[in-house]
């Protein structure tokens, strides 16, 4: 026999199925960013950061690009601490007088 359904119920159905697909989109993109941080991709970072906004998630897209870019800073300022650890050439010369 079939089953007849009200529409609120297929309604009701529709939305709960909507909302099921935003929250595995929403979990894709942020597991996809925090993905691409921690291979070190700087496109895709790019690209998921960008997708943030388009899935109402603003607030979080930004507060995990300005971590990745916090990280980024880091980085390189430690790179600029181990150049400057290394003597240069100009400190081997001899002092002449």
């Amino acid at each position: 026999m079939y089953r007849v359904l009200s529409a609120g119920s297929t309604l009701d159905m529709s939305f709960k199925l909507l909302h099921e697909a935003q929250s595995k989109l929403k979990n894709i993109i942020h597991n996809r960013f925090d993905s691409a941080v921690r291979s070190g991709d700087v496109a895709s970072v790019e690209r998921f950061f960008k997708t943030f906004p388009l899935i109402g998630e603003h607030k979080a897209g930004l507060e995990k690009f300005s971590k990745y870019l916090c990280t980024q800073v880091n980085d390189d300022d430690d790179d600029c601490s181990r150049v400057r650890m290394i003597p240069s050439k100009a400190h081997n010369r001899a002092n002449i007088q």
